[in-house]
């Protein structure tokens, strides 16, 4: 399972400033999560805190919950950046096999010489519940993997000089 996002959920889900929120909120549902480390994150991959972002159909907007040493805070009313006619799914927690440290773990094997200097991980719903992890590499290069999360084969990757995202 998906151990340290698990545990962050249910830490949120369980607490005061989440249910009060809720009330106001029925039509919200789980949309990602999201996380951004730095090189030692292997040390981490146990005990993370997560931002949980649920999103609201009826109102095309994103609540942000940020967990941070066991204290929680909410963004509410967030702007979505999407397609007008894309839609945000939920993400179905009973389909995630793959947990995070196997995510990590293959596309560390398969790119052995970048090493990341940050790391960032979407948990999310496109298409197929997925991890969609970027490495910002010691060498300046930006790796973006798309793991799927129910059986571990990626979906998509592609590495590039990361100041080359930028030019015109």
């Amino acid at each position: 399972m998906v151990s340290s996002f698990k545990k962050s959920l249910d830490f949120l889900i369980r607490s005061k400033e989440f249910k009060e929120w809720k009330k106001n909120s029925e039509d919200s549902y789980l949309a990602d999560g999201f996380i951004m480390l730095n090189d030692n994150y292997k040390e981490k991959l146990d005990n993370l805190e997560w931002q949980i972002d649920f999103y609201s159909p009826k109102k095309d907007l994103m609540t942000s919950f940020f967990i941070k040493d066991k204290n929680i805070s909410l963004e509410e009313k967030q702007k979505i950046l999407k397609e007008e006619h894309e839609a945000i799914k939920e993400l179905n927690l009973d389909k995630l096999k793959i947990n995070l440290k196997d995510a990590l773990a293959k596309i560390e094997k398969k790119y052995p010489k970048d090493i990341p200097s940050k790391v960032i991980i979407i948990l999310q719903d496109i298409h197929v519940p997925l991890w969609n992890i970027t490495f910002l590499t010691n060498s300046f290069n930006m790796l973006n993997i798309n793991i799927d999360a129910e059986n571990g084969k990626i979906i998509k990757e592609s590495i590039m000089p990361f100041f080359e995202k930028f030019k015109k």
